[in-house]
């Protein structure tokens, strides 16, 4: 008990020297813990230590080719020291870390700013953008979205990861459904439309753990998501829409001489019959206001693969209605649903 109260006073009256003694800063406080190695783009933990004080007030100040990510809490380190965790990400070769100042009831100190060295990466083709210490796809899957190209979903948790800068060079769209971060970890649902004729989903991210680049490859097994209600996914587009209608209106005009000639009736009533349904195909297609933000589904479930967000109002060709859903015309090879609330209001 004694040396413990001993310990404690000693401390207090060395901190109380502090404010008349000049120390250099390497004993006030300084960087530690950063790696020695770090690259472009990574996002990489250094821990800031400093002298014990009361009520202690650290701010940040300036900094150049670096951005703050993510910061812990104020904890003790030992008899002397406290430390605080950050997190940067290194923009590009030459990071400079903030200045700091740090103000407690005991002294006051300011760390300048100090300069780090990022080496660039040399990626390969397939690279997609993501540094991470750690990465995991926990689940994917993969659906036809036109003719010539598939809808692909991943899902993945990474650790120490740049996960919103994820991109493939291959896909013809992309973006991010959902991005989770509870720091370190992240987690986050991404899709891609990509060429059908892959068979495997093949990239690479940069293990900054271990700093060398690591190969992802995905077997692509594309789900065939038709059902009852939904069995023309894709629109097929009626080349002999054309013949048809003239095939009507010919056969049509035959049976009205016909019944002319004869004196029919019934010969009549064909003739408008088909005369009417060659008249019907050559109606327009009813049309559809959707809002701005509305979720296009693949199939008419809440549980179905979203593959568009719109980002205005737009108007398409309605194709069918079923259980609170809407089937629309996207182009000429897609369609999707979306929900019966999610059209404009008259």
């Amino acid at each position: 008990m004694v040396s413990g109260c001993s310990r404690a006073f000693w401390t207090k009256l060395f901190l109380l020297l502090l404010s008349w003694i000049p120390l250099s800063g390497a004993i006030l406080g300084e960087w530690i813990g950063v790696d020695r190695e770090i690259f472009v783009r990574q996002i990489f933990p250094i821990e800031l230590r400093f002298l014990k004080g009361a009520n202690p007030q650290i701010r940040l100040q300036g900094g150049s080719n670096i951005k703050l990510i993510h910061q812990g809490p104020i904890e003790p380190l030992d008899d002397l020291y406290l430390k605080k965790r950050y997190y940067f990400q290194a923009l590009n070769s030459q990071p400079i870390l903030p200045q700091v100042s740090i103000q407690t009831s005991s002294y006051q100190f300011t760390l300048p700013p100090t300069k780090l060295q990022a080496k660039p990466l040399k990626p390969p083709k397939n690279f997609s953008n993501l540094l991470a210490h750690s990465l995991k796809v926990f689940d994917y899957e993969a659906v036809q979205y036109s003719k010539r190209s598939n809808l692909v979903l991943l899902k993945m948790r990474a650790r120490l990861a740049n996960l919103e800068e994820f991109s493939l060079p291959f896909a013809t769209k992309e973006g991010i459904k959902e991005l989770n971060i509870t720091f370190p970890t992240s987690q986050m649902v991404y899709y891609a439309i990509i060429p059908a004729s892959m068979e495997r989903l093949r990239f690479t991210y940069f293990n900054t753990k271990a700093k060398e680049f690591r190969a992802i490859s995905l077997p692509i097994r594309v789900i065939d998501e038709s059902v009852s209600t939904q069995t023309d996914i894709r629109p097929v587009e009626d080349k002999n829409k054309r013949l048809k209608v003239a095939l009507l209106f010919a056969v049509g005009a035959l049976f009205l001489l016909l019944a002319i000639w004869r004196r029919s009736l019934l010969l009549f009533l064909l003739a408008l019959v088909a005369g009417g349904i060659g008249g019907t195909m050559l109606v327009p297609m009813k049309q559809v206001c959707v809002r701005a933000g509305t979720k296009i589904y693949l199939l008419p479930t809440r549980q179905s693969t979203i593959f568009e967000i719109t980002k205005e109002p737009r108007i398409y060709e309605e194709l069918n209605r079923i259980d609170g859903y809407t089937k629309i015309k996207l182009s000429k090879e897609r369609v999707g649903w979306i929900a019966d609330e999610r059209r404009c209001q008259d």
